[in-house]
């Protein structure tokens, strides 16, 4: 356990059976929970939150430092599950789940499967199903992926995490978004991930959502643009719905935009 300006930080392997999860909680409070593949992706709004709030972020089974006992990568319903158990292992109940892209679509499941543990939730930056532009750009990704060339790769998706007004921060934040995200998946991860993209489709069962929900989308995200984040505002009952003037990222693009209506929103729960 490590204290900074009198705020906890404790680091915690949550074994479930079928793997063990790394999971790092920050602050005291209501518990809010911050779902990426890999937590570094919020370091930001983790250091805003943790002043008024439990912090909880994890890396996803198979990904980071979370080790998986089972072949291959797990499904995003299993990646819902394995949440449902770290909760339940921490003693977690009626927290806001916060999912980001791939977070997002696992979130979406949890919100369904396990609602009883949420009094919250935020989609941000994620989709229902891969259409239209969204679905060839993913499968462009995937392409190179599937053929190893995970350089070209990157070249292409760094494209798509900044808007072109925040464009000048993509040489001098490339080093920090490797460090943070891309240095730590591997071609055969990062395979899995835009191959469940390619599959994933909630249109049917968003509808069962019912707790308070907010969609968040960036108005310049090329990857998932407006109508992607509309669709899944349309499809929760009473969603809110926010778009940012940013590309894929908002919560690292826009940092204090995003924390604002995050804040916002936790207020009204």
């Amino acid at each position: 356990m490590t204290t900074n300006l009198n705020i906890k930080t404790v680091e915690k392997e949550v074994d479930i059976g079928r793997g063990v999860i790394h999971c790092t909680l920050r602050g005291e409070g209501p518990v809010v929970c911050l779902s990426s593949t890999l937590s570094g992706t919020w370091l930001y709004q983790a250091k805003l939150l943790r002043k008024e709030y439990t912090v909880l972020t994890f890396d996803m089974r198979g990904y980071g430092h979370s080790i998986t006992r089972e072949p291959g990568f797990p499904l995003n319903e299993a990646h819902a599950e394995d949440l449902k158990m770290v909760l339940e292992h921490l003693g977690f109940y009626k927290v806001v789940l916060v999912g980001l892209s791939h977070g997002g679509a696992v979130a979406q499941h949890f919100a369904v499967n396990f609602p009883e543990y949420l009094r919250g939730l935020v989609i941000v930056s994620s989709l229902a199903k891969a259409s239209g532009s969204t679905f060839i750009l993913l499968n462009l990704l995937h392409g190179f992926l599937k053929r190893g060339d995970i350089e070209t790769f990157w070249e292409v998706l760094k494209a798509f995490l900044f808007s072109e007004k925040n464009l000048s921060r993509v040489p001098q934040d490339e080093d920090n978004l490797k460090r943070l995200m891309f240095n730590q998946y591997t071609c055969e991860s990062l395979e899995h991930i835009y191959a469940c993209s390619l599959k994933h489709d909630t249109r049917e069962i968003l509808p069962q959502i019912k707790i308070p929900t907010m969609v968040v989308g960036g108005s310049e995200d090329i990857l998932f643009p407006p109508r992607i984040t509309d669709e899944i505002a349309a499809l929760i009952p009473g969603a809110q719905k926010h778009l940012l003037e940013t590309a894929h990222l908002p919560p690292i693009e826009d940092p204090k935009g995003f924390h604002s209506i995050l804040e916002e929103f936790l207020k009204t729960l």
